[in-house]
């Protein structure tokens, strides 16, 4: 192979690799239990809101096309409820740390 194939086959897997890292990033920024996992030790959320593996399916699934079930309304009642106590439980743990929100 010379050296214009060889360019060319690295290009093309280099664009596997950088396709691959998008989608990573992309599933990261909406894994909340990853999210979540970031903030230090002491925040309340941490300890009040151990799994928010179900939370983050909508969270994914509302953004992205794809063949997801119907929520029902039960659904969407449970996941507002989890997202607001996420919400307010963070909002307290900045008030406490001096940052208002």
């Amino acid at each position: 192979m010379n050296a214009a194939k060889w360019t060319e086959e690295a290009l093309r897997w280099l664009k596997f690799a950088m396709e691959d890292l998008r989608q990573a990033e992309t599933l990261f920024r909406h894994n909340l239990n990853a999210l979540r996992d970031l903030l230090p030790a002491g925040w309340r959320v941490k300890d009040q809101y151990p799994d928010l593996s179900e939370l983050t399916v909508w969270a994914i699934e509302a953004r992205y096309p794809g063949d997801w079930p119907e929520a029902t309304r039960e659904d969407a009642n449970r996941a507002v409820l989890e997202a607001r106590g996420v919400l307010d439980s963070i909002i307290v743990d900045f008030r406490s740390r001096g940052v208002e929100i």
